[in-house]
């Protein structure tokens, strides 16, 4: 009986995700926007941070994430949103790493973190890669980035972005976790990627 309540428990907490992540898009797209087709993100996407500290460099992954986009000319979306769990954001540190990271996210009082695309063009220079701006909003507070990402389309009209950006935990009023009352500190800097892939709905 306990399983079959953190299923749905889960199931709930995903649903809610992936409703979040759809009414960011809605409120992204603009009525004069031309009309375009829009794709939920597959199961196969990933999300990672990876990050150092005084005694070895470590990483985490997103283990549940929703989002949507909208296609526009070539491969540069009119809109794009993804939604992130915050609490469920894990390594292979052990527990003690896990909650200093999740806490650092203030993930009870922020459970989601969230990146709205604002802007994206076809780079001149490469064909496959897009200079995009947006807002990205990790423990209630939000900052806009730059990013170079790669656009790769895949066969049944699905498109794959890749890319990472910095970023500090300072930037977003958290704290780089630390344990062990100090003896084990995290750096300040993590860097973000992603390989993300939104495919057509059958």
């Amino acid at each position: 009986m306990k399983q079959a309540t953190t299923k749905h428990g889960t199931a709930r907490k995903i649903g809610a995700i992936r409703a979040a992540a759809l009414l960011a898009l809605a409120m992204l797209a603009s009525p004069g926007a031309a009309e375009g087709q829009t794709m939920a993100l597959s199961p196969e996407s990933s999300i990672w941070i990876d990050g150092t500290s005084n005694r070895s460099d470590w990483t985490v992954r997103a283990h549940e994430i929703a989002g949507v986009v909208r296609t526009g000319e070539a491969t540069a979306p009119d809109s794009l949103a993804l939604t992130v769990a915050s609490g469920e954001i894990k390594g292979d540190k052990g527990t003690i790493m896990n909650r200093k990271i999740t806490g650092a996210l203030k993930s009870r009082e922020h459970p989601e973190i969230v990146y709205r695309l604002t802007g994206a063009a076809v780079s001149e220079a490469d064909a496959a890669t897009l200079l995009t701006e947006g807002e990205l909003t990790i423990a209630g507070v939000t900052k806009t980035i730059t990013m170079e990402v790669t656009a790769e389309p895949l066969e049944g009209g699905a498109v794959r972005y890749m890319g990472m950006t910095p970023i500090l935990f300072t930037d977003y009023g958290m704290r780089p976790p630390s344990a062990l009352a100090g003896a084990l500190r995290t750096g300040n800097e993590v860097t973000v990627h992603f390989d993300v892939t939104f495919a057509p709905g059958e």
